[in-house]
C-alpha cells in the first residue's frame, strides 16, 4: 500500500516539472560575421533572433517594457561598452532585440558575443536569450543616426 503513494507522489513531481519547463523560453541570436553602421551619439543597434512567437507567449503592448535587460560587451580595441536592451515583436511575430549602447561610440571596433541572458517576463516566464556572434563589427558613423521602428498600426482612410 505505501509503495501506491510513493509512486503517485513520485509521478506528481514529475508532472509539476513538466508543467515547468514550459514557462522557459530560449531565444538564441546566432551570426557569423556581421556589420553595422553606429551613431557616435546615442547609439543603437537591433538584432534578429531565431525565435517567432506562435504560442503567444509575449504580448506585444508591454514586451519592450517587461524585457529589459543589460550587459557589456567589449570589443578587439578593449573599449567597453554597457548595453540597455529589451525584446520587440514584429506583425510577423519574430522576436528582435533592440539595445542602446552607453555613453559615446569611440572607434570602428570588432566585438565578439558569447553571452547568455536570463530575464523573467511577467513574473511567470524564465526567458533566456544567448548570443552567440562571432564577428560583430560595429562601424562608427559621426553624430547621431535614426532609429526607427514602430508597432503594428491601421490607419483608415475616408
Amino acid at each position: 500500500m505505501q509503495y501506491i503513494f510513493i509512486f503517485v507522489y513520485l509521478f506528481a513531481l514529475l508532472n509539476c516539472k513538466t508543467e515547468f519547463n514550459q514557462d522557459i523560453i530560449t531565444i538564441d541570436i546566432s551570426m557569423g560575421h556581421i556589420s553595422r553602421k553606429i551613431g557616435t551619439l546615442e547609439p543603437k543597434i537591433s538584432l534578429g533572433s531565431n525565435y517567432v512567437d506562435n504560442d503567444d507567449n509575449f504580448d506585444a503592448s508591454d514586451i519592450e517594457e517587461e524585457t529589459k535587460f543589460s550587459f557589456t560587451i567589449t570589443g578587439n580595441k578593449s573599449h567597453t561598452y554597457p548595453m540597455n536592451c529589451r525584446l520587440w515583436e514584429n506583425e510577423e511575430k519574430e522576436i528582435k532585440v533592440f539595445c542602446d549602447l552607453e555613453g559615446e561610440f569611440k572607434e570602428t571596433e570588432e566585438f565578439l558575443i558569447k553571452e547568455s541572458v536570463n530575464i523573467t517576463y511577467k513574473s511567470t516566464k524564465n526567458v533566456t536569450i544567448n548570443f552567440d556572434i562571432d564577428s560583430f563589427v560595429l562601424e562608427k558613423i559621426e553624430g547621431k543616426l535614426p532609429f526607427l521602428y514602430s508597432n503594428t498600426q491601421i490607419i483608415n482612410l475616408e
